[in-house]
């Protein structure tokens, strides 16, 4: 089984000392494939990360579950077999027993297309499962949420231009499906990530992003599925907007609903490139925005684009993560995964990198649930683009949402180190604009055990391999005389 190779440097986790606010939970998977992209929060407060695996000559062919504490701290693990491993289908709360997390799955089996759900209690015990045979003529959803009725709402691709909206139990019941709903005006057809989301409960109205590069369209459908209306926003404060296979929307409650966009403007001869989300009322009009990241420039280094991007409102606050990828001029690439915590006018609360991986590394998709104590956790897996079909890091991430902004920026570190544990080598990369004077490793016993001198250091590395296994005080003074502290780990 190919491992991630050193310069990949598997990922970098950055854990704040004296005000942390996450914490992170990790799990090489062990199968030809494996992929995440679902945790939810159960009853007791553990939450439940699910892996899709696929490894024909062990049969292991389904699910595995594991529940982590808040603290990402492993409990238990359940294996599911199940030949369907589309992981995109979401896990959710039982409505109905609160002590109960439904996996729910569609699949095809001999031209015949399924809906499964299973039940499965707070001690990973599985406590029921319901299967259903839909009827001929409803198709498999490629998209689906569960909205204020717990009705599964569906959107389930006809073709490259076409597709039906349906309403299911979630018992598999198809209580209402839709007339083809064409997607005039979309550049590029029906795209498998792109959302259906609740704009409102009373009236019940839901929304479906269009893929269009040249601006954001929005269809808006009742509860019977008919169009209401389009709407298109094409810019926003000087800023040309578009869609991408990333973008993402949410309703809001009360009528109106947040997307994200990919943003661009022309200054003087440079074009600028950001990411915003745009708050649109229940008229769908433009109440607010907020422009996120780095500029950067075309023809300019480092360039800076933002992917998979993934949206959450909670009673109080808007969750936006995204992927900001940096690409340096000597074609080294840093990509970092960011949670970012706004109010409901879009202010920003706090913000903070969660995750880094470096060149050829890249993100999957993430799961997204807001947690009962106010934070959110994400979940996804890290891979290497050259061994696609190999197996992938599980990453969990668990915020709380109990600091605030001063709080937050008072413990900002300008550098990342990694990886934590370390073997042979800990590597440190600084911030831009920042300079590193000198970097000590000492004992917990006050010792000193290693040092790295350098002017105007950007990134370097510290050699390990002779210390014995243990816990160490990495001590870090910067050309301005701030000095920061960091624990780490020789394995």
């Amino acid at each position: 089984m190919k491992k991630f190779s050193v310069t990949l440097a598997l990922m970098i986790i950055t854990l704040l000392s004296s005000a942390q606010n996450y914490n992170t939970w990790l799990h090489h998977g062990n199968y030809p494939l494996s992929q995440c992209y679902n945790i939810i929060e159960m009853s007791d407060g553990n939450l439940v990360v699910r892996e899709a695996v696929f490894d024909t000559s062990s049969n292991d062919i389904g699910y595995n579950l594991y529940k982590i504490t808040p603290d990402g701290v492993l409990l238990d693990s359940l294996f599911i077999e199940d030949h369907n491993i589309y992981s995109l289908n979401p896990m959710l709360r039982d409505p109905v027993n609160a002590n109960s997390t439904i996996m729910t799955s569609f699949y095809t089996l001999d031209d015949i297309n399924y809906y499964k759900a299973t039940y499965i209690n707070d001690n990973l015990e599985i406590t029921d499962e319901v299967e259903t045979m839909l009827p001929e003529g409803c198709l498999i959803p490629t998209k689906f949420f569960v909205d204020s009725n717990n009705d599964m709402i569906c959107r389930a691709k006809i073709d490259n231009n076409n597709f039906f909206l349906m309403r299911i139990g979630l018992d598999g019941t198809l209580k209402f499906q839709s007339d083809s709903i064409s997607t005039a005006g979309s550049e590029s057809g029906i795209v498998l990530e792109n959302p259906v989301f609740q704009i409102s409960s009373e009236p019940l109205k839901y929304g479906y992003v269009l893929f269009r590069n040249n601006d954001i369209t929005i269809d808006i459908y009742d509860e019977w599925f008919n169009k209401l209306e389009r709407k298109t926003i094409t810019n926003y404060d000087g800023w040309n907007l578009g869609t991408s296979v990333y973008t993402n929307a949410c309703g809001t409650g009360d009528g109106g609903f947040i997307v994200t966009a990919n943003a661009a403007k022309l200054e003087g001869s440079q074009v600028t490139h950001r990411l915003l989300a745009i708050k649109l009322n229940a008229n769908a009009e433009i109440e607010n925005a907020i422009c996120i990241g780095k500029d950067y420039y075309l023809n300019d280094y480092p360039r800076y684009y933002y992917q998979n991007k993934n949206l959450c409102v909670t009673e109080n606050n808007i969750f936006l993560v995204y992927e900001e990828k940096k690409d340096r001029q000597e074609k080294l690439s840093v990509q970092t995964l960011f949670v970012s915590c706004l109010d409901m006018n879009l202010d920003p609360v706090w913000s903070k990198p969660c995750m880094h991986i470096l060149d050829l590394g890249m993100f999957g998709n993430y799961g997204l649930t807001p947690l009962s104590n106010g934070g959110v956790a994400i979940a996804g897996w890290l891979s290497d683009e050259l061994s696609w079909y190999e197996s992938k890091d599980i990453y969990a991430v668990v915020f709380d949402n109990y600091l605030s902004t001063d709080e937050l920026s008072s413990s900002e570190k300008p550098f990342l180190c990694y990886p934590n544990p370390a073997k042979d080598i800990v590597s440190i990369s600084f911030a831009e604009n920042s300079t590193c004077q000198e970097v000590n490793i000492y004992s917990l016993d006050g010792r000193l055990v290693e040092t790295c001198h350098g002017a105007s250091l950007q990134q370097t590395t510290v050699n390990v391999e002779n210390l014995n296994a243990g816990v160490y005080i990495l001590k870090i003074r910067m050309a301005d005389g701030k000095e920061f502290s960091e624990r780490i780990v020789k394995e």
